[in-house]
């Protein structure tokens, strides 16, 4: 391997590398986002369940009526 050969090769391994990073950094930002969605998501299903049994509850102590 000549010593341009060699040079070509390094920079090519490292353009490599980078892109790579990129796309993890890409990546993780986009895990991140859905770490956060998942999370609300799970609140709204906490809040719409609440909020049923609230009502079940309720109507149990009216009697049925509601």
């Amino acid at each position: 391997m000549t010593p341009q050969e060699f040079r070509e090769a390094y920079l090519e391994s490292q353009n490599d590398l980078g892109n790579h990073l990129q796309t993890l950094t890409d990546l993780t930002s986009q895990f991140e986002e859905l770490i956060s969605l998942i999370s609300a998501d799970y609140s709204r299903m906490n809040e719409v369940v609440d909020e049923f049994i609230s009502r079940q509850e309720s109507q149990q102590q009216d009697g049925g009526q509601a």
